[in-house]
């Protein structure tokens, strides 16, 4: 069925249409019955029957945003392992307090050098300050290096609104200093 179509039940039937209505509401369209997401049977505009046309429109088209989600601000990259298998370990006590899981994508910027590039993070020993760049990126990130790891979240315009990232302040040992959820407004 195309995107406001029309299907009289009997001489066609799609198997499994998705619906997204109000960027809320999950509907299947499956043997001319339409399921919400709990899969309960919902009544369509004119009722449902072997003579009756569904028509489904997509009333709304849902926007995401990438938002930053996390920042570990001036971390130190103590390891740079090209032999390792790619990746980024980070002291496990870092990413919990940051919300970053383990295989998340990160983004890494490393202010000694200019170098962006991305990678996920894997865990390190809690408390080790461990900052660890791995594979082809050991080639971008040396010891002592002062890196921003960032990640980042696809938010619907409506999640943006209440949404606060989480910031780490770090040290030059990879000791928390501060925490916030806000960056102040920069001046001239």
């Amino acid at each position: 069925m195309e995107e406001g179509g029309a299907c009289r039940l009997g001489t066609c039937r799609p198997r499994r249409q998705v619906v997204e209505k109000g960027g809320r509401r999950a509907w299947t369209l499956r043997d001319g019955v339409l399921l919400d997401e709990n899969r309960s049977q919902l009544e369509a505009p004119g009722g449902i029957g072997d003579n009756c046309p569904i028509q489904i429109n997509l009333l709304e088209t849902v926007m995401h945003v990438t938002m930053l989600k996390a920042k570990l601000h001036q971390a130190r990259v103590t390891h740079s392992e090209l032999m390792y298998e790619g990746s980024c370990a980070i002291d496990s006590d870092l990413l919990d307090r940051a919300g970053i899981r383990e295989y998340e994508q990160i983004h890494i910027y490393n202010v000694n050098n200019g170098e962006r590039f991305v990678t996920y993070a894997i865990r390190a020993e809690a408390a080790s300050g461990i900052i660890s760049v791995n594979g082809a990126a050991a080639r971008l990130a040396a010891p002592g290096d002062m890196v921003i790891i960032c990640a980042y979240a696809s938010l619907s315009q409506e999640e943006v609104e209440t949404f606060q990232p989480t910031l780490i302040y770090l040290d030059d040992r990879n000791r928390v200093i501060r925490t916030g959820h806000s960056i102040p407004v920069q001046a001239a």
